[in-house]
């Protein structure tokens, strides 16, 4: 159940909203997307899909990829456009233009994740003319295998509302704004066809002993200063 979030504003003036309850997001929804990369100033549009039912996330990113996952291939490879994809407990960062899927093990939201992550309300914030409120969460990863990592996501919503307008996380140094938000069912193959279409996919270099350096090691690299990354953090 969720219960009302605290607040980090202060309560000094009797106007000062109370503390209000994480919103639980739609099961299954689709935008139009705008992103900017704060790594290297890029921005670029695309498209994103969800389906709690397959635990399912999609991401178009044109013109360029924000991720730097290809790795043979070399850094300058990365800048193309590219789908980030979760489906069954699984991660795909797939280039179509050079026929490469990467495969990552990561989690997908779920609808609820704001409730059950105790998010912490920051207040309202007007983003693209819309005022929002300011969800924010910390949580702590260990998909690296090695040591748990702390991260913050950030979701603004609609003032009062389930529906996401712009969503930050640390992990990829950027913000992605969601547009014409539509609610409904979302065709299974929306997901499925970009895995199947550029598969077999490609482990990232040296999980499980591998050697194949199609792929970068670590999920979700933006920074080309840190790039392959030789460490969870990209330090």
């Amino acid at each position: 159940m969720c219960v009302a979030s605290s607040s980090n504003r202060r309560r000094i003036r009797s106007n000062v909203a109370p503390a209000k309850t994480p919103p639980v997001m739609a099961s299954a929804w689709s935008a139009a997307t705008t992103y900017y990369n704060m790594s290297n100033g890029d921005t670029g549009w695309g498209h994103f899909w969800f389906d709690e039912s397959h635990r399912a996330i999609r991401t178009d990113f044109y013109p360029t990829c924000p991720f730097l996952q290809l790795y043979a291939a070399g850094i300058d490879a990365n800048y193309v456009p590219c789908t980030v994809l979760f489906y069954e407990g699984q991660n795909y960062f797939v280039y179509p233009s050079a026929h490469v899927c990467c495969n990552y093990t990561f989690p997908a939201w779920h609808p609820e994740w704001l409730c059950q992550s105790n998010a912490t309300y920051n207040g309202s914030v007007l983003v693209n003319g819309q005022m929002t409120d300011f969800w924010m969460v910390e949580w702590f990863s260990n998909f690296t295998g090695v040591e748990p990592i702390r991260n913050l996501r950030n979701m603004y919503t609609v003032a009062d509302s389930h529906i996401p307008v712009r969503f930050r996380e640390d992990l990829d140094t950027g913000y992605l704004d969601f547009h014409d938000y539509v609610e409904g069912p979302i065709d299974p193959t929306i997901f499925t066809s970009m895995i199947d279409a550029y598969g077999p996919c490609h482990s990232g270099h040296g999980s499980a002993g591998s050697t194949d350096r199609t792929c970068t090691h670590y999920t979700a690299q933006t920074l080309r200063r840190s790039w392959p990354c030789d460490n969870p953090t990209c330090s």
